[in-house]
This record gives C-alpha cells, structure tokens and sequence, in this order.
C-alpha cells in the first residue's frame, strides 16, 4: 500500500525533476582577474574596494496577489560595471589564471 496517491506521486516526481533542472543552471561566477603589474603597492586594493563600491546595484525580486505582496531586495555586483571601472583605472582583464595576492576579484553573488 503506497502513502501517496498516483497524483501525488506524479506532482513529486515531477517537483524533483523541476528542481535537478534548475539546480543545474545554477553556477557560481569565475572569478575575475585584472592585470595589476603596473600598479603601486596598496593601489589596486584601494581602486578594487572603489569599484566595487560603484558596481553595486540593488535587486528585488517580489510577487503580489489579492491579499499581499512579498519582496526581497538584495544588493549585486553589475559585472559589466565592475570590469568597466577597472579598465578605466588602468587594469585589464588577464586571461593568466589566478595566483594569490594578485588582482583578482571573487564575486560572491
């Protein structure tokens, strides 16, 4: 004897599937690593906060019907923004890989 009646089961299944999907499209973003050879010590750290600080972007994201409306709001990083700023401050995108203590940018959102 099953718990779940052939509908149930088939909305389950169905529910997995849907999330497996989605879970699938979800990615965490490469990280983003600028040529800082030319930069003087310290100078890099203080342009990637300011950048930073001017990539934010808030995002909200809400349903409504008849009885209530929820919303959540965030902030996010506008990559575009970010490597934009970066650029004009003298530091290219690098396509060398990331090595530590050099002029990469790790995106948490």
């Amino acid at each position: 004897m099953s718990l779940l009646s052939p509908n149930s089961r088939c909305q389950v299944v169905n529910a997995l599937v849907f999330l497996i999907c989605v879970s699938g499209c979800a990615r965490t973003p490469e990280p983003l690593v600028f040529d800082d050879s030319k930069a003087k010590p310290g100078q890099f750290e203080r342009d990637r906060y300011e950048c930073l600080q001017q990539s934010q972007q808030p995002q909200v994201v809400g349903s409504a019907n008849a009885y209530r409306a929820n919303h959540v709001g965030e902030m996010v990083t506008n990559r575009d923004l970010l490597i934009a700023c970066m650029a004009a401050r003298g530091y290219p995108r690098s396509s060398a890989p990331a090595r530590p203590g050099s002029g990469v940018i790790v995106e948490t959102n």
